[in-house]
């Protein structure tokens, strides 16, 4: 049976689809919003005119206007002394509407800010039954240099959660940001049949400095693992690595690093492990 061909009308109300977990947070934070930038043309007339739009009763559309602020954020700098006016702003449409599809464009913008004065909103939206702010408010939450206040109840229901994409999206966020208090959530995923969860959850472990055992690493590394491609395990590769720059003398991997130096041919993948060992010594 052929695949249904997906539409733009597809993509826009439902920006989550094709989410590559392992990439979207740890290396790009908005990569969602960039996605979204490239399906859709228009220009804007700069960020107020927008929340001018995004508040008026009378203009149609809001999430246009909610996609439009989310495209220019991503693209342009919003002055400092605009950022604490623009995050109230955003709230106030987010609260006004219950439109999901301008909820999320709203939570987007917020999140593209990188302000770490958003996260009491950001808190609120996890509350959100809608995935797609969900994922939204994953990615603004791994946008935040500071991870104080995170609401971590509604994190390990994620975690808890049947939703996969989801799972692996929240323990890379919760990776970038060491996150400790969910360790146990973490040993348990790791253990996961499905392999983008158990590498991401083994991820978030070597992030805080714990790892129950190296079996994980050496599937990972020395084997095709089923279930994944050859881009999806590069880059589960190369988050792990990145976790890996801990300092934490509870993980035995000096020895891994090395062999692993020795034995790999892709060279991304060894300067990456050049760079953990180094980090550990």
């Amino acid at each position: 049976m052929a695949k249904k061909k997906t539409t733009l009308k597809d993509e826009i109300s439902n920006p989550s689809s094709g989410f590559m977990v392992p990439i979207a947070i740890l290396l790009g934070g908005f990569l969602i919003i960039w996605g979204i930038t490239k399906m859709l043309d228009g220009g804007t007339t700069g960020y107020k005119r927008l929340v001018q739009d995004l508040q008026s009763k009378t203009f149609g559309n809001r999430w246009v206007a909610a996609y439009d602020l989310s495209k220019y954020i991503a693209g342009n700098q919003v002055p400092k002394e605009d950022i604490a006016w623009l995050i109230q702003e955003l709230d106030d449409v987010y609260q006004s509407t219950n439109d999901e599809r301008t909820r999320n464009f709203v939570v987007l913008a917020m999140g593209a800010l990188k302000d770490d004065r958003s996260i009491v909103f950001l808190n609120k939206y996890l509350e959100s039954t809608d995935k797609n702010v969900k994922y939204s408010t994953i990615v603004g939450l791994s946008n935040l240099n500071s991870n104080n206040s995170i609401n971590y109840t509604y994190l390990d229901n994620y975690l808890s959660s049947k939703d996969d994409p989801l799972i692996q999206a929240t323990l890379l966020m919760l990776s970038k940001h060491k996150i400790v208090n969910l360790e146990d959530k973490f040993r348990q995923l790791s253990n996961s049949a499905n392999p983008i969860t158990k590498f991401n959850a083994t991820t978030a472990l070597l992030s805080i400095g714990k790892l129950s055992n190296l079996n994980n690493l050496n599937t990972l590394f020395n084997t095709e693992v089923v279930g994944l491609d050859v881009v999806q395990q590069k880059s589960l590769q190369l988050n792990i690595l990145k976790a890996m720059s801990t300092k934490n003398p509870k993980i035995n991997i000096v020895e891994f690093l090395q062999n692993l130096i020795k034995k790999t041919t892709n060279a991304e993948v060894k300067t990456k492990a050049k760079q953990a060992l180094l980090s550990l010594n």
